[in-house]
C-alpha cells in the first residue's frame, strides 16, 4: 500500500529533527519511558541523530 510508518523511537527522534525538542530534553523523554518499562533498542535519542 506504500505506507510510511514508524515507532516511538522514530517520532522521538522525527521531533529532534524537525527542531521541537533538542536532544537532551529527547534522551530525557526516552530515559523515563525506559524506566517505567519501555522497552527501547536504544538507549539515547542522541545517539541516532
Amino acid at each position: 500500500m506504500g505506507l510510511a510508518f514508524t515507532g516511538t523511537v522514530g517520532i522521538l527522534k522525527a521531533s529532534v529533527l524537525s527542531g521541537l525538542l533538542d536532544p537532551a530534553e529527547e534522551d530525557d523523554v526516552l530515559s523515563a519511558m525506559i524506566n517505567a518499562g519501555f522497552y527501547s533498542p536504544v538507549q539515547a535519542i542522541s545517539d541516532i541523530v
